[in-house]
Order: structure tokens, then sequence, then C-alpha cells
């Protein structure tokens, strides 16, 4: 959903707003909260003149017990 949330905004904002996102293929049915990605655009990239670069990443973290 924030892929296609952020595919939008940036069709709709043209170069003004640039977004990548990088998950690996395994993560990527996790749910995420949209309104990260429509906080980022409302409230970062809209006070910009020229806009902003915005770039979501997910990794897995791997938790050792002594």
């Amino acid at each position: 959903m924030v892929s296609s949330y952020l595919e939008l905004e940036g069709a709709r904002r043209g170069e003004w707003l640039r977004a990548t996102v990088e998950v690996p293929d395994e993560l990527r049915g996790w749910p995420v909260p949209h309104t990260l990605a429509q906080n980022s655009v409302k409230h970062v990239a809209a006070a910009r003149a020229r806009g902003a670069d915005i770039r979501i990443e997910a990794r897995r973290a791997v938790t050792v017990s002594p």
C-alpha cells in the first residue's frame, strides 16, 4: 500500500516528489502504516519549495539470545 501511495503522489506531483522503497521481497507482505508515507509527503516534502526525496527501507532484525 505504501508503494502504491508513493507512486500515486509521484505521478500527481511530478519531479517535486522523489521516492524509493527498498524492502526485501520476503517482507513486502508485512503491514506498514501508510500514514508513515503520508506524513512524509505532507509535513516534510510539502514544506520544501523543491520537494523532497523520500526513502523507505525495511530490514529483518535477528535477535540472538545469550
